[in-house]
């Protein structure tokens, strides 16, 4: 982190990102373990605000990560470019997420579509 960044805390994510949004006019947002669904409401919002965003997401595979309902979504609109999936603490790869996803997106829509651990709806 540099001098030029600000860290909330005492907010939810969503609190704190859409406030960010608001008061900060902020480049990026980064944030941890996103999924739920005013997560992804708030991270909507941002990116619509051409805020960029950077947050990790906990699984096992990209198709688990890709078959939640409300990641999809964010992938959906572009929020994301690149993924990377570490594994014991080191970057074990980085894909290119609209490539991947177009390659593999038969393979993960003959699959069920899961709601998101945590979600609303």
């Amino acid at each position: 982190m540099g001098i030029n960044t600000d860290v909330f805390s005492g907010f939810s994510k969503a609190d704190g990102i859409n406030a960010a949004v608001r008061v900060m006019s902020p480049r990026f947002i980064i944030c941890d373990e996103i999924g739920a669904a005013d997560d992804i409401a708030a991270i909507e919002s941002a990116f619509g605000c051409g805020v960029r965003i950077a947050a990790s997401v906990h699984g096992g595979s990209a198709e688990d990560i890709f078959r939640r309902k409300n990641i999809r979504r964010l992938v959906d609109m572009g929020v994301f470019e690149y993924s990377a999936f570490i594994k014991s603490g080191s970057v074990e790869k980085i894909i290119n997420i609209g490539e991947y996803y177009e390659k593999h997106r038969l393979d993960i829509d003959n699959n069920n579509v899961c709601n998101d651990r945590g979600s609303n709806g």
